[in-house]
């Protein structure tokens, strides 16, 4: 288990990492990726006070993105629902303003990711 120093080493880099698994093309892998991005999600809202609201935004940067673009992937209906369900979870009724927020973010993941996609 991570303490409280190795997760501000580590925490960014697993966000990025759980961001590359919500757009994997295996399952397993996208699934596992929502569950520990929720979890991780959720820790840092809940751990968040006032003065850890750059940290907050830091990772949401990375991981509200492709967790908003996650909720349309019809592909894999667990997936999608399961998606959905964290979107309302963390997001609550926010949702609008978050993707107002993050709206450039989202835009450029979405259109990097397909450019590299082979599919």
């Amino acid at each position: 288990m991570l303490g409280p120093l190795d997760f501000e080493i580590y925490g960014r880099v697993l966000a990025q990492k759980m961001g590359l698994g919500l757009a994997d093309p295996c399952s397993q892998v996208r699934m596992s990726a929502a569950m520990a991005c929720r979890k991780l999600l959720q820790n840092v809202i809940d751990n968040s006070i006032p003065e850890d609201e750059q940290v907050k935004k830091e990772y949401f940067c990375i991981l509200l993105p492709p967790l908003c673009l996650s909720r349309y992937y019809v592909a894999d209906t667990k997936f999608m629902l399961y998606s959905q369900e964290s979107w309302r979870i963390l997001a609550g009724s926010d949702g609008p303003v978050l993707v107002s927020q993050y709206v450039e973010q989202i835009v450029c993941d979405s259109h990097s990711g397909s450019l590299c996609k082979k599919n």
